[in-house]
């Protein structure tokens, strides 16, 4: 029962996100948020993310009337290759920001995900122990 809990609050912890508009000119500190760069930004941003990025999703740090620094969860590459970053701080300047949207935890669809991963589970569990057969007992293969 305990590795079941833990399961179900790590599937939900991970969870799906949903993308919606950034309220107002800036987001808020700890915001979790999606920026797509400009061309340029990509570029500009390449010394920090390495080549071809354009794309990164993190936690608001702070925010400047120049800048908003971002605590890294994901980078991806102009390929669509996404890696995970573990919170490492970003300086990203306005001008190298082409679109930023505020990511935020949908309810609905994790709940969702939990129980899709709870009946596999459990289906999983009773092709494994063999305990989703007709009831009736197997003939020992040493009698005939």
């Amino acid at each position: 029962m305990r590795r079941l809990l833990s399961a179900l609050l790590a599937c939900f912890a991970m969870g799906c996100y949903v993308a919606a508009p950034v309220a107002g000119p800036r987001p808020a500190l700890g915001t979790r948020v999606a920026i797509n760069l400009t061309d340029s930004g990509t570029t500009t941003m390449a010394s920090q993310l390495g080549p071809s990025r354009g794309r990164l999703v993190g936690e608001v740090v702070a925010t400047t009337d120049t800048s908003l620094v971002l605590a890294v969860r994901t980078v991806t590459n102009l390929r669509g290759i996404e890696e995970t970053w573990t919170g490492e701080q970003v300086t990203v300047p306005n001008a190298a920001i082409g679109t930023i949207q505020a990511q935020r935890v949908s309810v609905g669809r994790s709940l969702g995900l939990v129980l899709a991963i709870v009946v596999a589970a459990v289906v999983a569990g009773k092709v494994i122990t063999g305990s989703g057969s007709s009831g009736e007992p197997k003939p020992d293969p040493g009698t005939q």
